[in-house]
């Protein structure tokens, strides 16, 4: 357990992913401030007013695609937070669309879901460097 925090931002339409990222996330950085949004719309809207530490962002989302969420982050905001694309869409395509345009990691859904600890720990780690 990690007793630094961060602000996380979860943007994910399924619900039951939320609730699992978010619970994952307390368990293991339970000082953490947790936000989630379930379409592109309200994501943009908080990036701009939480300005998190780490944005998990699926590709599909019912107003417009996570790529498109991801390219408005990086253009338009100063403070660049580190960006997890995870999303069943796997495809070679795909992950080197959001590399390309910024995406810090690109894990699938079904089979890389526990990494996410291992990514939280690497960005506490440039964050709280002594």
């Amino acid at each position: 357990m990690i007793t630094r925090s961060l602000q996380i931002l979860i943007v994910d339409d399924a619900h039951f992913i939320l609730d699992r990222l978010a619970s994952l996330i307390n368990e293991y950085t339970p000082d953490s401030s947790i936000r989630s949004a379930i379409n592109a719309e309200q994501a943009l809207a908080l990036v701009t007013a939480s300005l998190p530490d780490i944005v998990i962002l699926d590709i599909n989302l019912p107003d417009f695609s996570g790529i498109e969420v991801l390219k408005k982050i990086r253009e338009k905001n100063k403070v660049k937070p580190v960006i997890i694309m995870l999303t069943n869409n796997t495809i070679s395509d795909y992950r080197l669309a959001c590399l390309e345009l910024g995406a810090n990691y690109f894990l699938d859904k079904s089979k890389d879901f526990l990494m996410l600890t291992s990514v939280i720990e690497e960005v506490l780690k440039l964050k709280y460097v002594d």
